[in-house]
């Protein structure tokens, strides 16, 4: 196995998670945050237990708040909120001259834009190899070793394998696309489809209102994304339907 320096950018739930993950996976992995009580304890206490208590780090993550460092690396793993993808990108840009791969795991569009978070880091920096990741992925279930599948997908079949190679083991299995419209779309409109779940259960409407909400749900969701370009195979997969 081809050993990687990977640098995860968020120190929440999900960053933790998937710096896990990629550790799990045989690679040299440091976690950058601002927040410098909690990096302390990442490195110290080897938990996160803001985000993820109860969870002690099975393989040894870095942790720092030092930018810089985190900029020596073969790639990226970008964990902060999508909002801020636009902001994170022009920093990472200005650390760092020669264009990185780079996965994105946030799920969104941008507000105001709405503009997928692929075009803001190709509109950043056309030269970057951007990849998204996206499916069903507590990431508390994620940091306990649950098993879970997620898709990873990349215009260029060969920066998403690589960047599948980040994240596989026993318990983590990445799945490969090239539909980096479906996988994006499909991971942003779900949360509009949860949000409607999470109010048919908050007031007690049923099951029968719950299966309608997700059915005919998923499918003006999977219309929306086609007519972006989305394919339908893909909103029937992971990053869609899962």
């Amino acid at each position: 196995m081809n050993t990687k320096k990977l640098s995860v950018l968020g120190s929440g739930a999900w960053g933790t998670a998937l710096a896990l993950t990629a550790a799990r996976a045989g690679h040299n992995v440091t976690i950058w945050g601002r927040n410098e009580k909690l990096i302390n304890l990442l490195a110290t206490t080897h938990q996160n237990p803001d985000y993820l208590p109860g969870v002690k780090f099975d393989r040894h993550i870095k942790a720092t708040t030092d930018f810089d460092e985190v900029m020596d690396t073969d790639g990226i793993i970008l964990a902060t909120p999508a909002q801020t993808t636009r902001l994170m990108v022009e920093r990472i840009v200005q650390s760092r001259a020669a264009p990185i791969p780079l996965v994105i795991t946030a799920k969104g569009l941008e507000q105001g834009t709405t503009k997928r978070l692929s075009e803001i880091v190709l509109e950043t920096c056309n030269q970057i190899p951007v990849s998204i990741l996206s499916g069903p992925s507590f990431a508390i279930e994620v940091a306990q070793k649950k098993p879970t599948a997620v898709t990873i997908a990349s215009e260029n079949r060969k920066d998403a394998n690589d960047v599948a190679r980040w994240f596989s083991n026993p318990f983590f299995r990445p799945y490969v696309s090239t539909d980096v419209i479906g996988v994006e779309f499909g991971g942003a409109l779900k949360n509009v489809l949860a949000i409607a779940c999470g109010i048919v259960s908050g007031c007690d409407l049923g099951a029968n209102a719950h299966a309608a909400v997700m059915t005919r749900g998923f499918a003006e969701m999977s219309r929306l994304a086609q007519s972006q370009g989305a394919k339908m195979e893909t909103m029937m997969g992971l990053s869609g339907f899962g």
